[in-house]
């Protein structure tokens, strides 16, 4: 009898992932609605930050009772730290995948750089023999920077298209390579343009970079509130910020938050760490809940 196959188990980095998509749809409404007035500047390593979030709301699940009960703290949002920080690594993932509807600037310049200075040195050898005009050539000559680039590679279009018939069996240049110019040249134009202008104030910003600015603000205050509650929680035994540590400490040196984050990316299946509290029972857990479980147990 053939053995079974054994089924893969899946990694850690693919159970974030699962549940990352999941809280990422489960809260969309929310992230989009936060005002571009009210954004926290990403400032921080999002997925360390994200990951550490997860950690934290791991640390405090045998003090969300008490911390239920606080009047003056928005306990929903401290529910919610799980659900935000997955949230958050998934808006980061989308916000670093390559646009690759748009050409950026430097490759652009990277093209037509060469581009003008081949036509630019057939242009001079025309010129010096009288075959084009001495005087368009100089101007063009002295150009210099991007918008100048984008300038010169018009004009050099030009010249060389309508002079093309006289002088096409004496240059080494292509005409294909004249008929780019003045395409590449708009290309180039337009992405100057893009790069120097203002965004639209009337436009609603959608882009992924903005969306992951929103879903960082919503974490970033679900994060607040848990350090804030934990504080008045722990006031007397002095270790709030041991449970929920600063997202800005360890850009120096080492917390021990920086050291259970490294933990989770070398997880291996060991088990849970040696004196990690024990959660109080829950019902059937979310899939923020268990991708955080995945994060914590490995």
């Amino acid at each position: 009898m053939p053995n079974k196959p054994v089924p893969s188990t899946p990694t850690l980095e693919t159970l974030i992932a699962q549940g990352a998509m999941q809280a990422f749809e489960s809260v969309r409404a929310e992230i989009v609605e936060v005002p571009t007035s009210a954004l926290v500047p990403v400032n921080l390593d999002v997925p360390r930050a994200a990951r550490r979030g997860l950690v934290v709301a791991k640390r405090i699940t045998p003090l969300l009772p008490a911390l239920s009960i606080m009047g003056h703290l928005d306990f929903a949002r401290v529910q919610k730290l799980p659900t935000y920080a997955l949230a958050l690594l998934c808006a980061h993932e989308l916000a670093e995948v390559p646009d690759d509807r748009q050409v950026p600037l430097t490759e652009l310049v990277a093209q037509a750089m060469p581009l003008r200075a081949d036509l630019l040195e057939t242009a001079e050898m025309l010129a010096h023999f009288g075959l084009v005009s001495q005087e368009r050539v100089a101007f063009i000559r002295r150009g210099h920077g991007h918008a100048d680039t984008a300038a010169d590679l018009l004009a050099l279009g030009r010249l060389l298209g309508d002079a093309w018939p006289k002088i096409k069996d004496k240059v080494v240049i292509t005409r294909a390579q004249v008929d780019e110019a003045i395409p590449l040249s708009a290309r180039l134009q337009r992405a100057i343009g893009e790069r120097e202008s203002n965004a639209d104030p009337l436009a609603e910003r959608t882009d992924a970079r903005h969306v992951r600015a929103q879903a960082f603000t919503l974490f970033m205050r679900a994060y607040d509130e848990c350090r804030r509650g934990i504080s008045h929680l722990r006031w007397h035994e002095g270790d709030a910020a041991e449970i929920v540590p600063s997202l800005y400490l360890g850009r120096g040196g080492r917390s021990v938050a920086d050291e259970e984050i490294d933990a989770l990316r070398d997880a291996s299946g060991d088990g849970s760490p040696e004196g990690e509290p024990t959660p109080m029972p829950r019902p059937v857990p979310s899939a923020a809940e268990t991708a955080t479980e995945a994060v914590v147990h490995g």
